[in-house]
């Protein structure tokens, strides 16, 4: 695992925190608004210091506004959505540790890439890891009262996270990063913004608590972690990237224990250790590689790491 990898980890896990602090003031879409609008002005001042070119064919634009779509409003709008209307963020967060089999999955079936059966054993270990850390004893579902309103839009967050990502592989991975996240935030801005202004009542609450979660959000998470995946979607197979994301509830918990005190218990523990055994198999073992003969027609190839 190389150090954007687990850099990348480490942010992407402090996401959950920052929204579930910033969603008590504002409703989703108005957040994730506020949110794109930061980010772009943000990324827009860094363009010319790095001096990175904006894409030149309307193909380029329209390549990168569909992953942006994808990854910004159905990710974020799905998982903030299910926060919002009360499910449970453990089983938010397990809903989206899905990503990685509902990856590998994918890019096997559509002849894009090969796994090992050791590969496919880090897999399963990752998943059973995802589940133990997040589970709180038996008690994972409880809380859930509306699979319309609470569970279906943290499916639509892991759909948007893993489509988006391999359509940023498949079609923009070589695109500049900053360019192509200011593209992304603007879209995603007009979207969400118009989204606000037709289902919600368009108030914020400028708390401190607020502020703090936003800027977070915003900037590092936005710009910095989101720069990351776009690093790792370039270089690395959507099946390995994806398997990061199993160490994200395991960077949580810990964050848990040292922010706030909160100690977990045996299974959770136990689950940490499955899931960093899963990454290992699938990172040390047989690479995962495009198939010797990609499936016509179907234009999902491999994919990246991510905030």
């Amino acid at each position: 695992m190389s150090f954007a990898a687990l850099v990348f980890v480490l942010l992407w896990s402090t996401g959950f925190i920052a929204g579930k602090g910033a969603l008590p003031y504002a409703e989703p879409f108005v957040l994730i608004a506020i949110r794109m609008a930061i980010a772009a002005v943000v990324v827009a001042c860094l363009i010319p210091v790095f001096r990175q070119r904006m894409p030149r064919t309307a193909s380029e634009y329209a390549h990168i506004c569909v992953s942006g779509l994808l990854m910004h409003v159905c990710f974020q709008g799905g998982i903030f959505y299910a926060i919002h209307n009360g499910l449970p963020a453990g089983l938010t967060a397990l809903v989206i540790g899905l990503q990685p089999v509902l990856t590998a999955v994918i890019s096997v079936a559509t002849g894009r890439e090969s796994l090992s059966a050791r590969q496919w054993l880090g897999m399963a270990l990752g998943l059973a890891g995802t589940v133990a850390v997040l589970s709180n004893g038996l008690n994972l579902i409880a809380g859930v009262q509306s699979v319309e309103r609470q569970v279906m839009p943290a499916v639509i967050g892991l759909l948007g996270l893993t489509l988006g990502t391999l359509y940023q592989k498949r079609y923009s991975a070589q695109a500049a990063i900053l360019p192509s996240a200011l593209i992304q935030y603007l879209t995603c801005f007009a979207v969400t913004g118009t989204a606000a202004l037709m289902t919600e009542k368009l108030t914020v609450q400028w708390s401190m608590g607020f502020i703090a979660s936003l800027a977070w959000l915003a900037v590092v998470l936005s710009v910095g972690a989101v720069a990351l995946l776009f690093l790792l979607i370039r270089g690395q197979s959507a099946t390995l990237v994806a398997s990061y994301f199993y160490l994200v509830p395991v960077f949580t918990m810990l964050f848990g224990f040292l922010l706030f005190h909160e100690v977990r218990g045996a299974a959770s523990i136990a689950g940490g250790s499955l899931s960093i055994l899963g990454i290992f198999l699938v990172t040390r073992g047989k690479r995962a590689a495009p198939a010797a003969n990609p499936a016509p027609g179907l234009p999902l190839t491999s994919l990246s790491d991510a905030g």
